[in-house]
């Protein structure tokens, strides 16, 4: 398959894709304490981008970066320091650019309970994302196109929907009531996520047909030397997170894969429902990218 190769872009660029992001979609006000989290992975310049836009915005800004995370959600939270949540209790937005991320740990939790942090699933963007999402993109038209999917999901409840893959995904599952939503701004406390993604629910017990793995963003973070095929139906519908993990002497990253035809985040619909967490990998070739795919352990 074709490498995507993304145009360049300088610093006056990606300090206006910077603003879109912190004062369009976050809705950044003077006054505002803001929380960027980054791990010892994370896009140092896009960091700095977003902190900048930040200070611009006349809000107060802080980063807190930690040693990436061997696990996301509750099995992160043995390595999680506690000052952080002291940290993500006391702000009005958080932009989380770690991954694996800090959504759906105690921390996370805990800031959703307090009904005062709006939080970015910022997904591990870069700076090249930033520029090319934020920047190059019209966020009124991308959310109309996003807000036409969900209205199409929601009218197809309870329909059959069937996906296929050329490596032999053929899966069929009947649609269920999404979870939830992704509004234009986060003008009050709650998770969000970049904009352009919509979700299809499933019911479990419908689910029939196999699908092929070809990559797992879970306990190991790679491309697989061999795709796996997992046969499913009713009977064996299961969590996402309930099987086990191919051990790092099978799950290798080759660098040269830099394309998916295919991405799909696998999850039982009501821990979906109580996360409200999505996720996606940002794949392509960027010279402006900082991070690169062989800074990530497995």
């Amino acid at each position: 398959m074709p490498t995507a190769v993304h145009a360049p872009y300088d610093s006056a660029e990606l300090a206006h894709a910077a603003d879109v992001m912190v004062t369009d979609q976050m809705w950044v006000k003077p006054g505002h304490t803001v929380l960027i989290t980054a791990d010892t992975a994370t896009d140092p310049v896009g960091v700095e981008a977003v902190l900048r836009a930040i200070t611009r915005a006349g809000a107060k800004g802080g980063v807190f970066t930690i040693p990436q995370l061997p696990f996301q959600g509750m099995l992160a939270d043995p390595y999680v320091p506690e000052s952080l949540g002291a940290a993500v209790a006391k702000s009005d937005a958080w932009i989380d650019l770690t991954f694996p991320y800090l959504a759906g740990s105690h921390i996370h939790d805990e800031a959703l309970k307090g009904g005062r942090t709006r939080y970015l699933l910022a997904l591990d963007i870069g700076s090249g994302g930033i520029v090319r999402l934020y920047g190059r993109g019209d966020l009124d038209k991308i959310y109309a196109v996003q807000s036409s999917l969900d209205a199409l999901l929601v009218k197809a409840r309870g329909k059959t929907c069937r996906i296929t893959t050329e490596l032999g995904t053929d899966v069929t599952f009947v649609l269920d009531k999404p979870g939830y939503t992704k509004p234009r701004r986060a003008n009050k406390p709650g998770l969000y996520s970049p904009p352009g993604g919509s979700v299809m629910f499933p019911v479990v017990e419908s689910v029939k047909g196999t699908i092929v793995v070809e990559a797992a963003f879970h306990e190991y973070y790679a491309i697989f030397d061999k795709p796996c095929v997992s046969p499913t139906s009713a009977a064996r519908a299961r969590p996402s997170g309930s099987g086990t993990a191919a051990p790092p002497t099978t799950a290798r990253r080759d660098p040269r894969r830099r394309s998916a035809p295919v991405l799909a985040h696998v999850g039982e619909p009501e821990r979906a429902r109580r996360r409200a967490a999505s996720a996606g990998i940002e794949r392509g070739v960027d010279e402006n990218d900082q991070r690169r795919d062989e800074r990530r352990h497995l």
